[in-house]
């Protein structure tokens, strides 16, 4: 029989108490943790990063270990799950999101998806303003745009808007993802420093008549940028 590391068997400890809602929010601090599972502070920071890269917890400098409430052992679902991948695929913990909407003629493109006539535009920029980790770009057909009264929403309202009810909405989705070819420098917002490369994620949202509801490119840095897909046979 294989024998558990020691960093192995306090990770799984740890996941048995976020499931358990034992700890909730964050983690205690590493002394604590050394304490609760009477190991090395060595042990401890192995086991952290373990979880850092299965995307359970993120460090965030001066706070301590947030546990990701998008991700827990029981919902690592990957971008199956019909709803907002940014968070899914991004591993940096996003304390700030900005929305807006904008009101459009027609172009070739939205014509292309929506057919003729005004489509709108909503933007959720990920991050602190002027240091910005992500963005969402969303075309919205002007009849779901207007029977939702969008141009009235604010940015709270807009964040749910593209992040819950045109989930809700939807049937299914497509979505496929490549490197970006723009450079940051070409958003109308400023990208932080370190952000360099990008990851576009492409989805198309359609209702159960297979119309086209919205289309959203999702931006996220690529040194961030993680994803899993579950796979099954059935």
């Amino acid at each position: 029989m294989k024998v558990v590391s020691k960093p192995v068997q306090v990770y799984n400890s740890i996941l048995d108490k976020i499931d358990s809602e034992h700890f909730v929010g964050m983690l205690p601090s590493e002394n604590d943790l050394t304490k609760l599972f009477n190991v090395s502070r060595g042990t401890i920071r192995s086991s952290l990063n373990l979880l850092k890269e299965d995307g359970i917890i993120s460090s965030i400098k001066g706070k301590g270990n947030i546990i990701n409430a998008h991700v827990t052992s029981e919902k690592k679902s990957g971008l199956e799950i019909n709803d907002s991948p940014f968070y899914k695929s991004c591993d940096k913990v996003i304390e700030n999101v900005d929305a807006y909407s904008l009101r459009h003629a027609e172009s070739s493109h939205s014509k292309k998806l929506f057919g003729a006539g005004d489509h709108f535009t909503i933007n959720l920029w990920y991050g602190p303003a002027d240091q910005y980790i992500g963005n969402d770009f969303c075309m919205v057909s002007k009849e779901l745009a207007e029977a939702h009264n969008v141009e009235s929403m604010n940015s709270e309202a807009l964040r749910n808007f593209l992040e819950k009810q045109l989930y809700d909405l939807s049937s299914y989705s497509t979505l496929s993802m490549t490197i970006s070819l723009r450079d940051k420098s070409d958003f109308k917002r400023k990208f932080a420093d370190e952000v360099n490369q990008l990851v576009v994620l492409t989805e198309d949202l359609f209702d159960s008549d297979h119309a086209l509801l919205c289309q959203s490119k999702y931006y996220v840095p690529l040194q961030f940028f993680r994803t899993m897909l579950n796979r099954t046979n059935y």
